[in-house]
């Protein structure tokens, strides 16, 4: 791409040995990948012409499902809350959404998904498949946050800042449904421990950086986004650093040892629209 790079964020199936990559560019085009840990295939899916919200989406645990909140060439009035199975953007189940202010949701199970959505919209457009059972749950203030946040703690992040009383992270779903949410408004600064080392990942006003660190607390790696851009970075089942920076996959298998493997650079795609992309059937 001649100006910028590639947007990429992640979501980690807690099940599978992979991550479905939502990738923005050019900014109002998007397309999926799959990312199989195993052996590193990535598999390219479809392009959307619209703005995925990936932080108010969530993959199943098993990896075979996304839902997505998207803005663009999408639904009846331009924004909608669907079901996919990546890395295809066709959906399996679609609903109405009325602006921004909702999210998508979150997958309790692999048929089961809790949604989030603006409490006017989320009428049936696309009717949901049998196997998949669809609960409305309340309206989530602050998605972009809450339901980012929410992926994390499930993933095996843990909170720096005020130390949460809850033993399980649905209970911190219930906490944030409705009208009393005492963390409203305030930034993620998460922490996951690895065999190798910790990371520390902090999002705040649009500025998002993770730090890397050694088991002897010497920083190794430093990443940044701003202008709201994601900045994705996890561990794989194998304990293998995994990130993308600057719109590149990489991996760091000997990691703080050696250098990061580059698995793809997603740069190179394309300049300019696809001709025969997904033209929104979401």
């Amino acid at each position: 791409m001649s100006k910028g790079y590639a947007r990429i964020d992640g979501l980690i199936a807690t099940e599978a040995n992979m991550v479905v990559l939502v990738r923005r560019g050019p900014s109002k085009w998007s397309r999926l990948y799959n990312w199989y840990f195993d052996d590193d295939l990535v598999l390219p899916g479809d392009w959307l012409q619209a703005r995925v919200y990936s932080r108010r989406g969530d993959v199943s645990p098993d990896g075979k499902h996304v839902a997505h909140f998207a803005m663009g060439n999408v639904g009846p009035n331009g924004y909608s809350i669907f079901i996919t199975a990546p890395p295809s953007f066709v959906p399996i189940a679609s609903w109405t959404a009325l602006g921004t202010w909702g999210g998508a949701g979150i997958w309790m199970d692999n048929s089961h998904f809790h949604a989030m959505p603006d409490p006017y919209g989320f009428k049936p457009v696309v009717r949901c498949p049998r196997h998949i059972k669809v609960k409305r749950e309340g309206y989530i203030r602050n998605p972009e946050i809450e339901i980012h946040r929410l992926r994390l703690l499930r993933l095996g992040w843990t909170e720096n800042l005020e130390k949460a009383d809850f033993t399980d992270w649905w209970q911190r779903v219930k906490t944030y449904l409705g009208q009393q949410m005492p963390w409203y408004g305030r930034p993620i600064d998460v922490t996951k421990t690895f065999s190798k080392g910790r990371i520390r990942f902090v999002s705040r006003d649009g500025h998002e950086y993770a730090v890397v660190y050694s088991l002897d607390e010497r920083e190794v790696l430093r990443l940044e986004t701003h202008d709201n851009h994601p900045l994705w970075i996890d561990v794989d089942r194998s304990d293998r650093l995994v990130y993308s920076d600057k719109g590149r996959l990489y991996a760091w298998t000997e990691f703080p040892d050696g250098k990061p493997k580059l698995i793809m650079d997603l740069n190179t795609m394309i300049e300019d629209p696809p001709p025969l992309a997904n033209q929104g059937s979401a």
